[in-house]
């Protein structure tokens, strides 16, 4: 008997192990592999430590708002700004006199079972723009700075011979600031007509510093070098003599830090 069920035991371990390796071929065709061929005068070497991307389409979905900036905080919670869309059921769009800009905590350590909750908005004007989102945004020693720039002009613009969405970057205006995680805020002085860094893009113009981000130091800045906050920023020398390829929404000729 034992070992008729030995056999039994082996062959139900072989024909399962055959099932699980046809399956993982099956699911290996059926993700889209990134093409890996780089361009003839690429400047960098082929790396010897990543082959290849596969999308194996394993996801979450958890929103339906866009531009989060997630934020590590002593507490182990992410904080992150967020716009153009719904969380929870609460909107906001960032255009106009009434533009809004929404926060939220990110709770958990997987990113398939994570838990977005304490969302809200906060209305800033983004006149006389088109528009005024979310950029570089920290949280340190329990304050969180929110920071917002500008964008002009609005919608779908010809521009150079292609269709740009927001063709020009405006001007960082400056952070707003909560000491309580978002629950309350406390609104920067500096406005699009009077920003922090004196710039101005209505017509135009080239910014420097037009939309920076928090270089990542890990859980309350833990990795910083000096225990400084270091910023990077879009940027642009001749906006004028090519705006749309020099310095727009993803695109610019300087970078600043």
């Amino acid at each position: 008997m034992k070992k008729k069920i030995t056999v039994s035991l082996i062959l139900s371990l072989v024909v399962g192990l055959a099932a699980g390796l046809q399956e993982a071929e099956e699911q290996a065709d059926a993700n889209k592999t990134w093409p890996g061929q780089a361009p003839a005068d690429c400047p960098f070497p082929k790396s010897d430590a990543f082959v290849g991307i596969s999308f194996t389409g394993r996801h979450a979905e958890y929103t339906e708002a866009d531009t989060w900036y997630p934020s590590w905080a002593s507490d182990g919670n992410l904080y992150s700004p967020w716009t153009d869309g719904k969380v929870n059921g609460l909107e906001a769009g960032s255009g106009g006199a009434g533009a809004t800009t929404g926060h939220a905590t990110i709770l958990g350590d997987d990113p398939l079972k994570l838990v977005v909750t304490n969302q809200g908005v906060f209305t800033s004007s983004s006149l006389p723009y088109a528009g005024r989102y979310p950029c570089g945004s920290l949280v340190h020693n329990g304050i969180w700075y929110y920071g917002t720039y500008c964008l002009h002009p609005p919608g779908w613009i010809k521009q150079g011979g292609l269709t740009c969405n927001w063709p020009w970057l405006g001007l960082f205006v400056g952070f707003r600031y909560s000491t309580d995680l978002g629950k309350t805020w406390t609104q920067t002085p500096c406005t699009p007509d009077k920003p922090l860094f004196g710039e101005h893009a209505l017509k135009g113009e080239p910014v420097k510093i037009g939309s920076p981000h928090f270089v990542d130091f890990g859980k309350n800045l833990e990795h910083s070098p000096d225990g400084k906050a270091y910023l990077v920023a879009h940027g642009a020398s001749d906006g004028g003599n090519n705006r749309s390829g020099s310095d727009n929404l993803v695109t610019n000729d300087r970078g600043m830090a």
